[in-house]
């Protein structure tokens, strides 16, 4: 019944917001000025305001770094189970308030957009080159009902058709109802997501370099958590790339305006 609630009451707040979409002047989501008919949620102003991460960066999770430093100095410590990761941008403000909207109140057309720049990542490092196909971090059932769609599936899709990669978007599953990951520690977080993911129809990624799609990087605990289902299954490889990074403050390197 819970879950059922929970699906009504995402349902009303989102006709809500079509309705109010629909009787007020559509306005940007980043900047809140009046869209013009060429736009789609966000305006082109804002959009040519986003930032990207610049080398250097660290070459295992793509966090901006010192020029005197090869890896952050979370990676000097703390081992990742994938093998590289990368991220067009910063989760800044601007990143935050487009991945809601898109996360969170259904402007599902960001979808291409975004995966526009996840695009631009994947082609602009050779790293990429030889991986074989696109995975998305995958929602367990429960919440993908709720919210009427897998984010990071959508993403994938669309960064199949830019990219040329296939899509293998039905094996890696979610077997656990985790909670959210936003508000824990990097140890709880590790904790939250242990045993968490699991496989279905291994023969699709026997000996074969996948990169994993999501939307946000931050700790890399998730990320990490798939790929090992992911390599004890069979696969070669797996990397990562995402459309943010969480930064951390006073990180440093830099972040270019694209």
């Amino acid at each position: 019944m819970r879950h059922g609630a929970d699906i009504l009451v995402n349902f009303l707040k989102l006709l809500l917001g079509d309705l109010l979409d629909f009787i007020y002047p559509s306005r940007c989501g980043v900047c809140g000025r009046e869209l013009s008919r060429e736009d789609a949620v966000i305006c082109a102003g804002c959009w040519q305001t986003l930032s990207c991460i610049a080398a250097p960066f660290c070459p295992r999770c793509g966090l901006p770094t010192s020029p005197l430093n090869l890896l952050c100095s979370a990676c000097e410590v703390r081992d990742h189970v994938f093998s590289f990761a990368r991220s067009y941008g910063p989760f800044d403000e601007t990143f935050q308030k487009i991945i809601h909207l898109f996360k969170y109140r259904r402007k599902l057309s960001l979808s291409r957009p975004l995966a526009a720049l996840m695009g631009a990542t994947v082609r602009g490092d050779a790293r990429y080159s030889p991986m074989e196909a696109l995975i998305p971090v995958p929602l367990h059932s429960v919440k993908c009902r709720a919210r009427g769609y897998n984010q990071s599936e959508l993403l994938a899709r669309d960064l199949s058709r830019i990219t040329g990669l296939p899509l293998l978007d039905k094996v890696l599953v979610r077997a656990i109802n985790t909670q959210s990951q936003s508000k824990l520690n990097l140890s709880a977080r590790v904790e939250n997501v242990q045993d968490a993911f699991r496989i279905k129809g291994s023969r699709q990624i026997q000996d074969r370099r996948i990169v994993l799609v999501d939307d946000v990087l931050t700790t890399g605990a998730t990320a990490d958590a798939c790929a090992r289902t992911l390599l004890r299954a069979g696969a070669a490889q797996v990397s990562v790339v995402t459309i943010a990074r969480a930064v951390e403050p006073g990180a440093s390197g830099e972040a270019k305006k694209g």
